[in-house]
């Protein structure tokens, strides 16, 4: 057998659909190794590197499984009804902390939800083919960490199939943390421990979030609030985050007295204890602080630092009720639902007069 040549498609997109149409087909089931590659090359009159692309598509889009060594075997089924679809949930190759926490908790709310579940760790450079792949077999994918510029255009054609988690995108259902509310929480408890010199110490980034948090920050502290106390740490491309805060902070916390610190995450947190440390500044006896995140970061570094969880937890749940909402409501997809973050006091504020 041969693959078609009169058509403007490539003989691996060619390969890959006759391939798709014997998995629809159930000629192979879960677990069940498929033909080498030589085999589906020899089957349709096709060179390796051919068959070595259309198995790439395959492997990326989470329909297979391929083992080095082994060979390639089905992951999951296609076609069927929605309830019996596998949920997809991306995650970026170069994971941190909170992929890391997602990973963990994927498990457990899938299984609250009944619902089969798997994780793909994707780099940017392939998303675009996977969102194409999620859309023909209607797939419902859960976003997180990855990069969705290149992919938009394309998730916009079938919106309802989708959930991002933790970054709004215009007309993208999405899932976050209600920042506005986490800021204001942690501003209070440490007004409420007597702290007035409050100083916000956050990545230098133009974005929404961010200049939201600055915000809320500013209306908090309210009549208190100088420039100095505005502590941000510029990160480029050539620059270690911690190690660029570590300097940053070493360079404030000598010109700047405050007796409260906000950090807007763990990483620049960990920099601050460190930098602190270092200038013989006691935390919390000298400086308390709080940070954004809750992360092992947090949890882990001495003293333990309060700080507002986003819930991830919560984001999961919310993303598998979301993808079923607007699977049966697609000509109105709900586009955004947010959080509320949770306060979680450890040991890193004292109560001043």
């Amino acid at each position: 057998m041969s693959v078609a040549t009169k058509t403007n498609q490539p003989k691996y997109k060619l390969v890959y659909n006759l391939l798709i149409s014997d998995i629809k087909k159930g000629k192979f089931q879960i677990g069940t190794k498929l033909p080498s590659e030589r085999e589906i090359a020899k089957r349709f009159n096709v060179d390796m590197s051919t068959v070595r692309r259309a198995f790439k598509e395959l492997t990326v889009s989470g329909i297979v499984d391929k083992r080095i060594g082994s060979g390639t075997y089905l992951k999951r089924l296609l076609g069927g009804k929605w309830e019996d679809k596998t949920v997809n949930i991306v995650l970026p190759v170069h994971g941190n902390p909170v992929v890391e926490e997602v990973a963990m908790l994927a498990p457990q709310i899938a299984a609250q939800h009944n619902r089969k579940f798997q994780i793909i760790y994707a780099d940017n450079s392939d998303l675009p083919a996977m969102i194409q792949s999620f859309i023909l077999h209607e797939q419902p994918t859960i976003l997180l960490g990855v990069d969705c510029t290149e992919a938009t255009k394309e998730m916009l054609k079938a919106p309802e199939l989708f959930v991002v988690l933790a970054k709004p995108i215009d007309d993208l259902p999405s899932i976050i943390c209600d920042d506005n509310h986490g800021i204001r929480r942690l501003m209070e408890y440490l007004r409420d421990h007597g702290h007035k010199r409050i100083a916000i110490f956050r990545s230098y980034l133009d974005s929404p979030v961010s200049e939201l948090q600055q915000a809320v920050y500013k209306s908090c502290i309210a009549e208190y609030f100088t420039s100095d106390l505005d502590i941000y740490v510029d990160i480029g491309p050539e620059k270690n985050c911690m190690d660029t805060a570590y300097e940053v902070m070493l360079s404030a916390a000598r010109k700047t007295e405050f007796s409260a610190l906000l950090c807007l995450n763990d990483e620049i947190m960990q920099a601050a204890l460190a930098a602190l440390y270092k200038l013989n500044k006691k935390v919390p006896e000298d400086v308390s602080v709080v940070s954004v995140g809750n992360t092992c970061l947090s949890r882990y570094c001495y003293p333990p630092v309060t700080c507002y969880d986003p819930n991830l937890e919560q984001h999961l749940h919310q993303a598998f009720l979301l993808l079923e909402k607007n699977h049966y409501a697609s000509d109105n997809c709900e586009k955004l639902r947010l959080i509320n973050p949770l306060l979680i006091e450890r040991y890193s504020v004292k109560k001043i007069d």
